[in-house]
């Protein structure tokens, strides 16, 4: 079922994000050209910023309805994606946590849940891991290439902050790991942390 389509609210862009991103964000959005979200890397085009949070929108409104028990998983196809993007701002063609933000949201909603999330991409999900790297109610795990993106985040001794020791799973496999390597990996690391 199709789920619909919503701007999220500034109070939900700032469980994640401090207001001075924002502000800057919609200001760079609102230029004829557009400009950059932060990082020196990531465009933004004009109307961005609200595309941007119609994205972030549309997983919050995703989690919530599983949270609800109307559908019982999801999966949010949306542009621009958001694991890369830190608490201070964009990084890497995302510009906001939409995960993190749309899991804030729960945690908000839902005092004293556990949650936890698990990203397989080429990358790291570095954004995820530095919004939840002192919350001991979320574990992350990150299935990535082994220093492609960002190169100096994604290691195994990154476990989590001081208030959330062992909260954060890196699991950096060697370029070229094929299904079976993600596989042992899911079947050895992931599920038992799980």
């Amino acid at each position: 079922c199709a789920l619909p389509i919503c701007e999220a609210k500034n109070e939900e862009l700032l469980l994640v994000h401090p207001q001075s991103y924002l502000t800057q964000l919609k200001k760079t959005s609102e230029q004829l050209l557009g400009g950059d979200a932060g990082d020196g890397e990531t465009p933004l085009a004009k109307g961005g910023y609200e595309i941007g949070a119609m994205a972030v929108g549309s997983v919050i409104e995703m989690a919530q309805a599983i949270m609800r028990g109307d559908i019982d998983n999801g999966y949010a196809l949306v542009r621009p994606p958001g694991h890369h993007a830190i608490k201070s701002g964009g990084m890497g063609y995302c510009l906001f946590s939409n995960l993190g933000i749309a899991l804030s949201v729960i945690k908000r909603d839902n005092p004293g849940i556990k949650i936890a999330t698990v990203d397989w991409d080429v990358h790291h999900g570095n954004g995820t891991q530095d919004v939840f790297w002192d919350d001991p109610d979320v574990l992350t795990i990150s299935l990535h290439q082994d220093r492609l993106y960002p190169r100096t985040s994604g290691m195994r001794d990154e476990r989590g902050g001081n208030g959330a020791p062992n909260s954060n799973i890196n699991i950096p496999l060697p370029a070229g790991t094929g299904n079976g390597g993600y596989l042992y990996a899911f079947e050895n690391v992931v599920a038992p942390a799980l």
